[in-house]
């Protein structure tokens, strides 16, 4: 379920209702029907309409007509359609923060991107100017609403979170919950979607597959680990901080999900194994800062295939050497590096090639650049160049990215702490910070 973010509602709120009758009618204005519906359809309106995900339709021209300033003004700023990376139609380079430059030079190709070309900008920009013309009605068919009409539902209990506090965030509780999917046949993970039940207080959400054999921490089997774990403070599911918790082996992390990540579908020809007898944990972060006391119970729906023709994994990938940044800075940066030769280790695949990167920071993240190269010659191949946390999403190359011997991914973030009271220590809770990178590999 995508999340709106709440920055933008309110910008939209105080727009509504602006007088647009006064404008002068220009007759060689676009129009809403021949101009405006057309672009609206390709990139709006599979989430801004009735019953969907946004909280406002655009699907008619009495709602769009309602919302056109505020439509305007969030494409030109480039906040709606939410799409947090670089594209070859919108670069960025414009100043952030204090000294904070957008990288400029990641622009890239991805697979459905949402980046309105700047022409598109300019439509809907003087259609607004000339009063919102409507035009000669037409015949247009919307597309559905995004998701995933079937597939594999995994849902946790209902469940009260409380804050653990102790170093591990003190508004926050990391859950893991176990969920048997009964597969009776190996199958092939192709893409998910997650619904929180209470978006307010689920911060991520991460999937993973264990064989209950396999053995964990001092020889015992996962699922021994699990059966001393599981409701052993009599609440459901355990602590879990790395992954499904430190003794517990996992075949992989599956679905990775952040607000504003919608569906995710793994490139064509692509997916991630699940084997028979597979048992699958599901971890939730609780953000409690603002809302205790409520419970939720969230389904990850997964849609299964019987073949692949890429087996991919998933890595997360953090800067954890850092201890805390500094107040009061402005542009604040932590870097990080992993070499080609590390990923393949533990990958297995002997050639690596990056399909999707899931960029992840916290509430004071400005901007996070991935760079593919040696120490001596980088280049940029993603750049988030307007950190927005209610917006995340996996990002698919249109041309995949092959490491070659010797190279490395290089990671650098950016954070704005100039209105922080003190220190923001690196950790697991939501008021503290990341540098994480999740990488879709597979072996070309």
């Amino acid at each position: 379920m995508i999340v709106f973010a709440p920055a933008l509602l309110v910008a939209l709120v105080s727009c509504r209702g602006q007088d647009t009758d006064s404008a002068v009618v220009d007759v060689d204005a676009p129009t809403y029907w021949d101009d405006i519906a057309p672009v609206y359809r390709d990139n709006c309106v599979s989430c801004h309409q009735g019953g969907s995900l946004a909280p406002l339709a655009l699907d008619s021209y009495a709602a769009a007509s309602e919302w056109a300033q505020a439509s305007a003004a969030a494409v030109a700023a480039r906040t709606m359609p939410p799409w947090g990376v670089e594209g070859v139609s919108a670069s960025g380079g414009e100043a952030l923060a204090e000294g904070v430059t957008a990288p400029g030079s990641c622009d890239n190709e991805y697979t459905n991107d949402l980046w309105l070309t700047d022409e598109e900008i300019t439509t809907i920009e003087a259609w607004v100017a000339a009063g919102t013309p409507e035009g000669t009605p037409q015949d247009i068919t919307q597309p559905e609403a995004p998701g995933l009409a079937e597939g594999l539902d995994l849902t946790t209990p209902e469940f009260l979170p409380s804050p653990v506090g102790g170093g591990y965030g003190d508004s926050d509780e990391y859950r893991c919950f176990l969920v048997d999917p009964g597969l009776t046949e190996d199958a092939w993970l192709t893409g998910y979607e997650v619904y929180p039940g209470n978006a307010a207080i689920v911060h991520h959400v991460i999937g993973m597959p264990i064989d209950p054999e396999r053995a964990g921490a001092g020889g015992q089997s996962n699922a021994a680990l699990i059966a001393e774990l599981d409701g052993a403070d009599g609440r459901d599911g355990w602590p879990c901080y790395a992954e499904a918790g430190g003794s517990i082996q996992i075949e992989g992390e599956y679905v990775s999900w952040a607000p504003g990540q919608g569906v995710v579908s793994f490139p064509e020809g692509s997916g991630l194994e699940m084997s028979t007898g597979d048992l699958f944990a599901i971890q939730i972060h609780y953000n409690l800062s603002a809302d205790q006391g409520e419970t939720d119970t969230t389904t990850v729906r997964l849609n299964l295939e019987d073949s692949v023709e890429r087996p991919g994994q998933i890595l997360l990938m953090d800067g954890w050497d850092v201890n805390s940044i500094a107040a009061g800075d402005a542009a604040a940066t932590v870097d990080w590096q992993l070499g080609r030769n590390s990923i393949a280790s533990y990958t297995g695949f002997d050639n690596v090639v990056i399909e999707g990167v899931l960029p992840h920071m916290h509430e004071y993240g400005v901007q996070q650049v991935m760079e593919i190269g040696s120490s001596d010659e980088k280049s940029c191949v993603t750049g988030v160049r307007r950190w927005d946390f209610e917006w995340q999403r996996i990002y698919f190359y249109e041309e995949p990215i092959s490491l070659a011997s010797g190279e490395a991914v290089w990671v650098t973030c950016t954070y704005d702490l100039s209105a922080a009271e003190s220190n923001v220590s690196w950790g697991w809770g939501t008021q503290e910070e990341m540098c994480l990178m999740g990488l879709f590999v597979t072996g070309g």
